[in-house]
């Protein structure tokens, strides 16, 4: 069925009565179009061929820093000593 109306369109752009001007108009229409589709695709497609390769290498490792924030006592709001059943 689109096969069909395609072949109707393009035959109606080929129709005598249409201007050559008007013609061209649509012609280069049709064309921007498909080109904007295509480099759409084509973009979309490298992107993600990019991102599959980021997703599969592992990044390299980073050397530690020994720290003790995490065995700290937390501090009060008010800078006041922490009261004994907080300890």
């Amino acid at each position: 069925m689109n096969l069909e109306r395609s072949a109707s369109l393009i035959a109606d752009l080929a129709a005598p009565g249409i201007p050559r001007e008007v013609r061209a108009i649509l012609v280069m229409a049709l064309v921007g179009l498909v080109l904007t589709g295509v480099l759409l695709m084509t973009i979309t497609w490298l992107w993600g061929r990019r991102l599959r390769r980021i997703s599969r290498s592992r990044p390299p490792e980073r050397p530690r820093e020994v720290s003790d924030w995490d065995r700290k006592q937390p501090a009060s709001p008010h800078g006041e000593p922490p009261m004994e059943d907080e300890i």
